[in-house]
């Protein structure tokens, strides 16, 4: 009696990379990512929070009031500073704008600020890398976009688990069948 071994695994990893490889991936997962991603961080400024899902560190007390006086409120977010003239700038996430890239099977999505605005020497980029970092005078960082380090935080778990979602259905798609034929 003859035998035959079928590579089922090898199909199975054939079925991934195709799903992977076509154009339905990048808008019904990387677009969708972006989009579930920059609707989360917008969100949690809104309410405070970090991406981690903790509160932000309270605003120091001089800026606090500063920002109460022009914009009515003291709550720490994401807006983007003052001008010269005290009056508040646009809210740095007006400017968040995203690229996506691919390279093989790695897909990227990077965030950016459009500004060319100042704010005491700093463009939006600077401003939103030091509210992530937690440099200046603030007390502590505003972790406002997820990073390796933070990965296991409630905030990016949560963003993790529907990405992974979206990405499994994705894949999901379609069948993967091995016809044997018998005799």
């Amino acid at each position: 009696m003859a035998t035959k071994t079928f590579d089922v695994i090898g199909d199975v990893q054939k079925h991934i990379k195709s799903r992977m490889r076509g154009s339905s991936f990048e808008s019904n997962v990387i677009d969708k990512t972006d989009e579930i991603l920059q609707r989360r961080i917008r969100q949690n400024s809104e309410q405070g929070k970090q991406i981690t899902g903790a509160s932000m560190p309270p605003l120091g007390s001089g800026y606090a009031q500063r920002k109460q006086q022009l914009t009515g409120s003291s709550r720490p977010d994401l807006r983007y500073g003052f001008d010269d003239s005290n009056k508040p700038k646009d809210h740095a996430l007006d400017m968040l704008y995203s690229q996506s890239s691919k390279s093989g099977n790695d897909y990227n999505i990077g965030y950016g600020f459009r500004s060319s605005a100042d704010n005491e020497g700093k463009s939006a980029d600077q401003y939103m890398l030091e509210n992530q970092r937690g440099a200046g005078e603030r007390r502590g960082p505003r972790k406002w976009f997820p990073e390796e380090e933070i990965s296991r935080t409630p905030g990016v778990q949560s963003l993790t688990s529907t990405v992974s979602r979206l990405i499994e259905q994705q894949i999901s798609k379609g069948t993967v069948t091995k016809t044997i034929t018998l005799g």
